[in-house]
Order: C-alpha cells, then structure tokens, then sequence
C-alpha cells in the first residue's frame, strides 16, 4: 500500500470520526434541550377545560386558580340549594349544601341549618329564590336576587336579598366557608310583595 493512500484513508477517518462526534454532540444537546423543556412543562399545572350539562358556559380550572364564571355558576348551584326549599325538601337540601361545607366551617353551617330546618318544618315556610347578579371578590362572592318567602300556600313577603358566600379552593370544587345574608347596598328596602293573609 502506498504511503499517500493510506495518509489519505487515514485523512478520511479522522474526518467521519469528527463528523460522528459532531452529530453525537448535536444529539446529545437536542436530548438535554428536550428533557429541560419536559421538566419545566411538568410544572406548570395543566388547564383543563370543562363544559358539563348542568353549566351555562365552559370554564377552567389551573393549578389554584379557577375561572370566575366557575365561581359564578357555583354560587348560583350552591345558594339555591339553601334558598329553593318547602317543609319537604328542607332537610335533603341542606345535607346537599353540607356536603360542599369545609369542613372547618362544617359545624357552625350545619347548626344554624338545623335551627332553619326545625323553624321552617314547625311554621310551613318555604322559600324560592331567583339570583340576578352575582358580585365576586376572590372567593367572596356576593349574590344578589329575589326571594320570595311562603307561609302554608300564601305568599307572606317577595323581597329583594343580598347573600355572601365564603369559599375555600377544594380539591375537587370550591368549599363553603361562610354563607350570610347581608344589606343591601345604600340601604335599600326592595319589598315588592308583604301579604299577610
């Protein structure tokens, strides 16, 4: 074999192999490059999109954060559990509410329902409420309606309310910390209906 072949053949080998490091080098980079941007993804909680029957609109839920139309038709859901009820429906609608009570708050929520429950049972009151706007401050949420109160079949009062609901981040949805009536703003006085028959 001639000396200048084998130089040359020598030459070349020493070029495939850097190339082959070259391309080992590119591989290795795109590989760290990968698995950096898979760790940082991991950490960002995943935003889900969800659209159930019993909702008006679609709303999100991210890591802590939920969407303030979630909180809306929640505090719609959960004040017409406590709101919407007869001497009948009473108790379940309440052990329904309670359900969703943190349980911090568990114990004070479920002694004044049941003060609310034996009075509404003893004296046939019944309640509807119809919620027209909702005012929400983080998880304080503020929701103002009309609601109109029964005594037997006879319509005693139809009254413009203002409640706040207080909620807590649960896991699966938000917890009732606190749930009041308040004033209205300014003072106002909305009796539309006081019939004492």
């Amino acid at each position: 074999m001639k000396r200048s072949t084998y130089l040359s053949q020598l030459a070349d080998a020493g070029y495939q192999k850097g190339a082959l490091k070259l391309l080992a080098g590119g591989l290795l980079l795109s590989n760290l490059l990968l698995g950096a941007i898979l760790l940082q993804a991991s950490g960002k909680a995943e935003k889900t999109v969800v659209v159930p029957p019993d909702f008006q609109r679609s709303f999100w839920v991210s890591g802590e954060e939920v969407s303030p139309d979630y909180l809306e038709q929640m505090a719609v859901y959960y004040s017409g559990l406590i709101l919407n009820y007869n001497p009948a429906n009473l108790e379940y609608q309440t052990r329904q509410f309670l359900k969703f009570a943190d349980p911090v708050a568990y114990g004070e929520l479920s002694g004044k329902f049941a003060d609310d429950v034996g009075k509404a049972t003893r004296n046939q009151l019944s309640s509807a409420w119809f919620p027209q706007q909702v005012d929400i401050h983080g998880m304080t949420l503020e929701l103002t309606g009309v609601q109109t109160l029964f005594v037997g079949k006879n319509i005693t009062e139809q009254k413009q309310r203002r409640y706040r609901l207080e909620l807590d981040k649960g896991a699966q949805q938000p917890l009732v910390r606190a749930f009041q009536e308040i004033p209205l703003p300014n003072g106002r006085d909305n009796t539309t209906t006081s019939n004492t028959e």
